[in-house]
């Protein structure tokens, strides 16, 4: 078997938003969430491992992965002090994950290839985990950062993707 690993990516762009509600229960704060995000990178090369366990480096340019995942997310508040609170979080849902092709071309050794443009892509199930920090601004506003990991069975996600993130929440 021929098994692709190690992308490496173009940082590029997340953009996530949720709707959700508080569940208050006893003296703990529980938040339940859907969530909908999206995020593009341009793949930049992978390796490929054939039997024998052959392992050649490819440079790839024109190729963009998209990811959008829908999510179920729980999360647990936990108050430090007055205005600043840390959560755990979990979720679980499903991903649309798409690899684009356009004027792209693959590179090893001294070789360069072109490649047709196409578009192929598929859903799988997905997972996150994180934790993170709150300040309440306002009574109804606060500004949190936290990291996540994100897991799945597809092929751009099997390794996972580790998010550092920033935000604004409004609660009404």
């Amino acid at each position: 078997d021929i098994t692709m690993s190690d992308f490496d990516v173009t940082v590029g762009h997340v953009v996530s938003g949720a709707i959700g509600m508080h569940i208050p229960i006893n003296d703990h704060s529980l938040r339940l969430e859907v969530e909908v995000t999206n995020q593009i990178n341009e793949l930049d090369s992978f390796l490929i491992t054939s039997p024998g366990r052959k392992r050649q480096q490819f440079n790839i340019s024109g190729t963009d992965v998209s990811i959008t995942t829908f999510l179920l997310n729980g999360y647990k508040d936990i108050t430090i002090q007055n205005k600043l609170s840390a959560y755990i979080t979990t979720g679980l849902g499903v991903a649309y994950s798409e690899m684009t092709t356009d004027n792209a071309s693959l590179s090893y050794d001294n070789h360069i290839i072109s490649i047709e443009d196409d578009s192929d892509g598929g859903t799988s199930f997905v997972w996150q985990v994180g934790a993170g920090f709150g300040y309440d601004l306002t009574d109804n506003t606060t500004i949190n950062t936290g990291y996540r990991y994100l897991g799945g069975s597809s092929f751009d996600l099997s390794s996972g993707g580790h998010h550092v993130t920033a935000g604004l929440r409004y609660s009404f």
